[in-house]
């Protein structure tokens, strides 16, 4: 008898420490094994593992274990990636091969930047393309498949952000121009709208007029109508004009 009230208080136990398991996954990875939460919706979370150490003196970028959690499954990336996002009905990875690609392997573009950004329902997704593959920045519509470059007019885009409003800003310049902020329309009408730096060229005098783009690999994101980032020196915030 007392062999049999031992083994159920075991189990009783093992029961609870299972349940705890289950609702405490991410915050144990992240404690345990350092990965990270990189976006959430609600019914899936991206996680990210460690960065790896590139190169010295290279511009080779880190790369990660990237994956997708369910409440019921897992979608894991195919080997380590450059960057992983959520969209509408899936995920999408960019291979250190640059390749961009679905979570069922099918190809999107096979040049892409890891600079993704993805709309607020998830419907659209927009990146930069290596300079040597035409430069500028593409959306691309998840559903579809229908792609476009969105920055013509525009010599450099890069870093891409959905405003919630579903306007697209870029960090971008016009020939001989200053990078600065940029609204560019996402179903690609229109030409470029300056936000900052716009009337800057490269050999003359920036004046009081000039702001400091973001930094390299800062993040950026939008508070209170003001895209706020990191210009290297400090918090920059940027007023943009409000949707017509």
């Amino acid at each position: 008898m007392r062999a049999f009230l031992l083994t159920a208080a075991l189990l009783a136990l093992a029961g609870c420490a299972t349940a705890g398991t289950e609702s405490t996954l991410g915050e144990l990875d992240q404690q345990q094994t350092g990965w990270t939460v990189v976006a959430s919706d609600g019914d899936r979370m991206l996680v990210r593992g460690p960065a790896s150490q590139p190169l010295p003196q290279t511009d080779e970028r880190p790369t990660y274990e990237m994956e997708v959690r369910l409440a019921a499954s897992t979608i894991r990336a195919p080997g380590r990636v450059l960057a992983g996002a959520l969209v509408q009905g899936g995920a999408v990875w960019v291979r250190p091969d640059g390749t961009l690609i679905r979570d069922d392997g099918s190809l999107i573009d096979a040049h892409a930047l890891p600079e993704l950004a993805v709309s607020a329902d998830g419907a659209r997704l927009a990146y930069p393309r290596p300079a040597v593959d035409g430069g500028g920045v593409r959306v691309v519509e998840i559903a579809t498949g229908g792609r476009r470059i969105v920055s013509t007019g525009l010599a450099l885009a890069d870093r891409p952000l959905f405003l919630p409003d579903g306007r697209l800003v870029v960090i971008g310049a016009r020939a001989s121009g200053i990078a600065g902020v940029w609204l560019v329309d996402p179903d690609g009408v229109g030409q470029p709208l300056a936000i900052t730096n716009g009337a800057l060229r490269v050999g003359r005098p920036f004046g009081p007029t000039f702001v400091p783009p973001p930094a390299y690999h800062a993040s950026m994101h939008v508070e209170n109508g003001d895209l706020v980032y990191d210009d290297g020196r400090g918090e920059q915030r940027v007023t943009l004009p409000r949707a017509q």
